[in-house]
């Protein structure tokens, strides 16, 4: 990001009709480590979410610590080459009709900041605050919108006094 652009909190759209977690099979995975900013090495193969719900989404919250995101996503990000991303793979069956969805990826995103300030945020297209809440910038938000990919989504703008503080001022 050379010019100010805002950033935006990925945070998840709760609309009724949207697909949810109701069950798991995790293989024993502990989903802190997607806090971490490092590598998953050794992710188990085929995790298993049961989902409820009336339409599929790109973006689906499967507990509180598993973001997934439809292929859909997982291709405009490759496209977009976003980087310090992992796509894990994962299996999504939905309950009522045993229909296999997807393909749905868990995302492991490396990049983090400590503060959000324009200085450690720049050149962040998709990044970690504090290893918590995920973050996108308003060109990956824009560049998603506009190819129709944001369903089960919300981009909540951050407030512009917060990247304009200095990072001394606290």
């Amino acid at each position: 990001m050379t010019e100010k652009q805002s950033a935006y909190l990925l945070s998840y759209s709760f609309e009724a009709n949207g697909l949810y977690c109701v069950e798991s099979d995790t293989k024993g995975f502990n989903e802190y480590r997607f806090y971490d900013g490092t590598w998953i090495e050794d992710w188990p193969e085929d995790i298993l979410f049961i989902v409820e719900g009336e339409q599929e989404e790109d973006f689906m919250l499967c507990y509180l610590h598993y973001m997934l995101i439809s292929d859909r996503v997982r291709r405009a990000l490759i496209e977009k080459d976003i980087q310090g991303v992992q796509f894990l793979p994962t299996r999504v069956v939905h309950r009522q009709t045993k229909v296999n969805l997807g393909p749905y990826w868990a995302l492991n995103i490396i990049p983090t900041v400590e503060r959000l300030r324009w200085n450690t945020i720049q050149g962040k297209d998709l990044f970690r605050y504090a290893k918590t809440s995920a973050y996108i910038s308003e060109s990956l938000k824009n560049y998603l919108e506009r190819a129709n990919i944001s369903s089960g989504a919300d981009f909540v703008r951050i407030a512009q006094r917060t990247l304009d503080r200095d990072d001394l001022s606290e």
